[in-house]
């Protein structure tokens, strides 16, 4: 697991209320982790198989309990590609189904019968840091048009 952690003080916004404050963590974290999806991308297009693991990277947000957030950026597990048929087997002449969330894991640290080609963590490596700061700056920026927006405040 590759992750980078934070911590934000909410409890200076009075008059906001709990939906108000996770709706804008939620839209600032997704806006800091598309610099993060865009070198996961960039990274995952060293993969040659069609193409299909840099096409599946999604951001996907998870709210826990004691409103803990987490961003998750990685291959979509809902995305599949079908390319070809099977040539022999049991399958003969049934499309092949390509699913990156699957083969992902293998991709990034190899197997006995394959090397390695890591793609996720040089990605992390290059953002995790200006990821923490451009979070704490765009949940910053949408906790203000929040309130704003809740209080009808002109700027």
């Amino acid at each position: 697991m590759i992750g980078a952690r934070t911590e934000l003080d909410l409890t200076p916004i009075d008059g906001l209320n709990q939906s108000g404050i996770r709706r804008a963590t939620r839209i600032g974290l997704n806006r800091a982790a598309s610099p993060v999806k865009a070198s996961v991308e960039a990274h995952a297009t060293a993969v040659k198989r069609f193409g299909y693991l840099a096409k599946s990277i999604r951001i996907r947000l998870r709210l826990y309990p004691a409103d803990r957030f987490v961003a998750v950026v990685g291959p979509a597990s809902k995305f599949t590609r079908t390319k070809g048929v099977y040539k022999r087997g049991k399958r003969k002449g049934e499309k092949r189904l390509f699913k990156p969330s699957k083969y992902a894991h293998l991709v990034e640290r190899g197997t006995r019968h394959s090397k390695a080609k890591p793609w996720l963590k040089p990605a992390h490596d290059a953002t995790a840091a200006r990821f923490l700061q451009v979070a704490g700056y765009e949940v910053g920026a949408e906790l203000e048009h929040q309130l704003f927006r809740t209080f009808k405040v002109k700027k």
